[in-house]
């Protein structure tokens, strides 16, 4: 989901409050009131993300794909209801699983996508949580993807941050051999 979504681990675990009218305040918490499941791809509401200066929310399309195994919006649905039971009237989406079972916070989310790194065998190759977003922003443009769609995707806001922060392809392999076939 982070990187397909192309999150920050603040986008997963919000650092900003809401100010309420009688004057407290409360954590945005990214909950299961934030995702509406269709068929096929799951509609993500992220609030208090970074850039969402109105905190209404910015909403995404999390895309299954036709392996179920490697399916985001099935992982999240699993997820969602292995934990069920102790969700219990509790909604955070992402929550401790040692009582009393409260929403983690960016560092936690930080800490499991670093260990998914080194699951996946790319410890030390220079990539951390905060990969997650610029590499699924490059992919994006390496697929030949519209810029705009991977930009709303990201929520990113001007073209110029997006390519100059974000985006970090590399020229095709043969691109010199066929730049100079081309004109020979």
């Amino acid at each position: 989901m982070a990187l397909v979504l192309m999150l920050r681990p603040s986008d997963i675990a919000p650092k900003a409050v809401r100010f309420k009218a009688d004057g407290s305040f409360s954590d945005f918490v990214f909950s299961t009131d934030h995702i509406v499941f269709g068929d096929k791809e799951a509609t993500v509401t992220l609030h208090g993300v970074k850039n969402d200066m109105t905190r209404t929310g910015f909403s995404v399309i999390l895309q299954g794909t036709s392996d179920i195994k490697l399916s985001p919006v099935q992982a999240l649905k699993d997820y969602l209801l292995r934990t069920e039971d102790v969700r219990a009237g509790n909604r955070p989406v992402f929550l401790s699983l040692l009582p009393p079972h409260r929403a983690i916070n960016a560092g936690t989310v930080a800490s499991i996508l670093n260990k998914a790194i080194k699951l996946a065998g790319l410890e030390g190759r220079g990539f951390s949580a905060k990969s997650f977003r610029p590499t699924g922003a490059t992919a994006a443009i390496d697929m030949q993807c519209d810029p705009d769609i991977a930009m709303r995707q990201g929520r990113w806001k001007t073209r110029s941050v997006f390519y100059e922060h974000y985006v970090h392809s590399k020229p095709p392999p043969a691109l010199a051999h066929d730049i100079l076939e081309l004109h020979a």
